[in-house]
């Protein structure tokens, strides 16, 4: 049982991994540097480092199936 087990192990790493390689996502480099936070202002937006801006600035518009209204 121990021998199946250890095979199953190698196949969930090599399927975590290939997901991982799927992703289009990346970090910013200003995210990967050492000691410093995103945004210095606090309560704004990592995006839109700026007193008062908008904490999503995404909008997917209005179409029927979100059944928004305009």
């Amino acid at each position: 049982m121990a021998e199946c087990m250890a095979e199953d192990e190698f196949d969930m790493d090599s399927e975590i991994s290939r997901r991982i390689l799927q992703t289009t996502q990346y970090i910013s480099y200003g995210a990967l540097q050492r000691n410093t936070v995103p945004c210095s202002q606090r309560g704004a937006s990592y995006y839109n480092c700026q007193p008062g801006a908008q904490a999503n600035p995404y909008n997917r518009g209005c179409s029927a199936i979100t059944r928004c209204r305009s």
